[in-house]
């Protein structure tokens, strides 16, 4: 086990401390283009006209996005996943009713991807409107799916998206291995995978902050006590999987995001110090993002949620530098974020031309960054 676990019994836990944790009261949202920060607005245009341009991918027959330019297959749930959360992003940071619409007709057209035959429990399908009972489904898919319910739940308001949320939640769960502990890659159990650890434990922090229903904390505890234990390395960093070490930082931030939300609705300090400690870790082992927009885009989300928490202006600017890589250095010729963020060919990181995700994500990053308030210079 790792030297600085939090071996915190569950019943000690059961209920948050009565103390106010005052360094991590959420701040004021922003209230809109007349007063926000010149590099709020923009990041919000970049942001807004990137959201816009998504409509390239859009098939007037199935009314859905298509998975890459001039391709018949729908977008997969990983596939749309950031488009997903520029419109929340959007809505968040300017709470308009028209934004707010926007969300709610994309969230209801999200529900077609829910396959109630998947056994053991049902869950979000990679493909809308799947419906077998063994289909090859992805717990880490489910767990983004369900934070882009929650944000949708946090633009809004309205109490269904924080079911959905709950439910994909319910499915990841169901990937939990009883035998040996972890999250599996798949309902095909290839192997314990970072990415659900990260996504199934940042979702049931973030429904346990805003429910305190007991059961949500006991399940990102139960997720945090056995990758402590079995999937960190010596650096302080979580694994790919049980058969690679290597660590992602989308991985490291949710996990750090996760910290600081139990920081907050537990009032324990030792998670918010957990948090601030794994962040400063995935900085300085990612000191430029090169992934890939789909990837990096989760972290540059983690990094502004930490931040609005902590206020600490380190994480903002981490994210300001890398967002304006990817804004300037993004962008092809066709006015769609098709690029990585050094500028080069997705193919460079294995991702193929012309993907939805591609441009989604690079639009997702520039949302979040508009919905952050950047620090007094």
């Amino acid at each position: 086990m790792h030297p600085r676990r939090l071996v915190i019994s569950l019943l000690a836990l059961a209920a948050p401390a009565a103390v106010a944790v005052a360094l991590v009261v959420d701040p004021a949202q922003p209230v809109g283009a007349a007063t926000e920060p010149a590099a709020q607005t923009t990041y919000f245009k970049a942001a807004a006209d990137g959201t816009e341009r998504s409509v390239a991918w859009w098939d007037r027959r199935s009314h859905w996005y298509h998975q890459r330019l001039g391709r018949d297959r729908p977008a997969t749930l990983w596939g749309i996943v950031h488009l997903f959360e520029a419109k929340n992003a959007l809505a968040i940071a300017r709470p308009t009713a028209g934004r707010k619409a926007a969300v709610r007709s994309f969230a209801r057209a999200a529900e077609r991807y829910w396959n109630p035959n998947l056994r053991p429990v049902p869950g979000y399908g990679p493909l809308p409107g799947e419906r077998g009972r063994s289909s090859h489904t992805w717990y880490d898919d489910d767990g983004w799916w369900g934070i882009a319910f929650y944000d949708a739940y946090r633009a809004t308001g309205d109490a269904r998206y924080l079911s959905s949320a709950k439910r994909a939640l319910l499915f990841v769960d169901s990937g939990w291995d009883s035998r040996r502990g972890g999250i599996w890659w798949s309902n095909q159990h290839e192997f314990h995978a970072g990415e659900s650890l990260a996504g199934g434990t940042l979702l049931a922090a973030s429904l346990y902050n805003e429910t305190h229903s007991r059961k949500y904390l006991r399940m990102a505890m139960k997720y945090i006590r056995w990758a402590d234990a079995d999937f960190r390395g010596d650096d302080g960093l979580y694994d790919r999987h049980e058969r690679d070490d290597t660590p992602m930082p989308y991985v490291q931030g949710p996990m750090a995001n996760a910290f600081v939300l139990l920081c907050r609705s537990t009032g324990r300090r030792s998670f918010c110090d957990e948090a601030e400690e794994l962040a400063d870790r995935a900085a300085r082992r990612f000191p430029k993002l090169t992934m890939g927009p789909q990837y990096d885009a989760m972290y540059i989300r983690a990094l502004l949620e930490l931040y609005r928490y902590d206020h600490n202006p380190r994480w903002y600017r981490i994210a300001d530098t890398e967002s304006q890589r990817a804004m300037t250095n993004g962008r092809a010729p066709n006015g769609l974020f098709l690029r990585t963020w050094d500028g080069g060919s997705p193919r460079t990181i294995g991702t193929p031309l012309d993907m939805l995700q591609t441009h989604a994500a690079t639009t997702s990053a520039l949302a979040w960054m508009a919905a952050a308030k950047p620090p007094p210079r």
